[in-house]
């Protein structure tokens, strides 16, 4: 009998600014590039941790070594408090990295008002045009030649249609 269905982490970006109200172009900046401290093993913030975090694919090793089949839960995150186009735009493409890399469940921390761009970024997958159209599926490879400037995702519908996600970063 499973006693714990769910590893349940939270995960703040370390570095000064990311997750605040702040839309400096240094924060913006620094707030798509803290997005790969997610997954890629090569990237090194700019705060106190000074190796590669790789926080989903980590925790998807340590799952599998001492408890394999237990899903993952990512229940607080924030890379973004405020009303900026940046918080919006690193809230959606942090909602294409974990369906990219297989986190079961996720949830944000922290309330946000309507009309701002964090609610667009949910908008994006769960009312794309404003009649109930979601974003629901598998995904499936897409790669950018620069995603420092351009994060490119895709994602295979149930009704077989092909969603593909760009994300402007500059």
């Amino acid at each position: 009998v499973r006693l714990v269905d769910y590893l349940d982490i939270h995960y703040y970006p370390q570095e000064n600014g990311i997750a605040e109200d702040n839309e400096s172009s240094y924060v913006a900046k620094r707030r798509f590039q803290s997005l790969k401290s997610l997954y890629d093993p090569n990237f090194v913030d700019q705060s106190w941790i000074s190796e590669p975090i790789r926080l989903i694919p980590r925790m998807k090793e340590w799952i599998e070594q001492y408890n394999p089949g237990m899903k993952l839960a990512i229940t607080e995150y924030n890379f973004g408090n405020g009303n900026g186009i940046t918080a919006g735009l690193a809230q959606a493409e942090a909602l294409a990295i974990f369906g990219r890399e297989g986190v079961d469940l996720a949830t944000r921390f922290g309330n946000f008002r309507a009309g701002t761009p964090i609610e667009d970024a949910f908008k994006m997958y769960l009312d794309y045009d404003g009649r109930g159209g979601t974003i629901d599926g598998i995904s499936v490879a897409a790669l950018s030649s620069n995603v420092n400037a351009v994060g490119a995702y895709a994602i295979e519908g149930v009704n077989g249609e092909l969603y593909v996600l760009l994300f402007n970063k500059d």
